[in-house]
């Protein structure tokens, strides 16, 4: 049987994956189980959810660039205390620094 936690952590990796649908439409969430990403079907992204109530961004950090691939851009996704699927869209999302500017450069240079 599944904890709370366990099934939070579930519950969240679908809806962030269903809220990604309109982008890519193959979004799918791995089960809890299984390592890597959390998402699946997300070309050049590699999205980490987080459902818990510590904040921990450095370790959430190391854990999303120890599977860093070439091309493929980090994103933790973290779904706050109180904020269930209607809210999906208020979640926060963090990077690292340098993915940050990394991926301002790259919009910059399209616009151009």
């Amino acid at each position: 049987m599944a904890t709370h936690r366990v099934s939070r952590g579930r519950k969240s990796q679908e809806y962030a994956a269903n809220y990604l649908k309109s982008i890519f439409p193959d979004a799918a969430s791995v089960a809890a189980s299984l390592s890597g990403k959390d998402i699946l079907n997300t070309s050049g992204w590699n999205f980490e959810v987080k459902a818990r109530r510590e904040f921990k961004p450095t370790e959430w950090s190391k854990q999303m660039t120890a599977r860093e691939k070439e091309f493929e851009i980090n994103a933790c996704i973290m779904r706050p205390d109180g904020y269930g699927e209607e809210k999906v869209g208020q979640w926060l999302v963090f990077m690292t620094f340098k993915e940050f500017r990394d991926l301002v450069a790259s919009y910059e240079s399209d616009r151009s």
